[in-house]
């Protein structure tokens, strides 16, 4: 049965449908965008390694300038 209800409610469902898909279509796509997470722990120990070497001199780093706050 073709009523103009029955149409309308079949389009609906399947913009719907499109706009489910596409949202998460965009949720995967952010996803794999990003860097693994193994990478984004190395990178932050990295960073971490190279602000603490300076302290780890002792006396001598007391004698430079302050580290930027993250």
């Amino acid at each position: 049965m073709n009523t103009p209800q029955h149409l309308f409610d079949q389009a609906k469902t399947r913009y719907e449908q499109s706009v489910a898909a596409h949202a998460q279509e965009q949720r995967l796509v952010r996803l794999a965008a990003r860097p693994p997470f193994r990478v984004t722990v190395a990178r932050t120990l990295r960073v971490l390694a190279d602000r603490l070497e300076p302290l780890s001199m002792g006396s001598a780093a007391k004698t430079q300038t302050p580290l930027p706050r993250l």
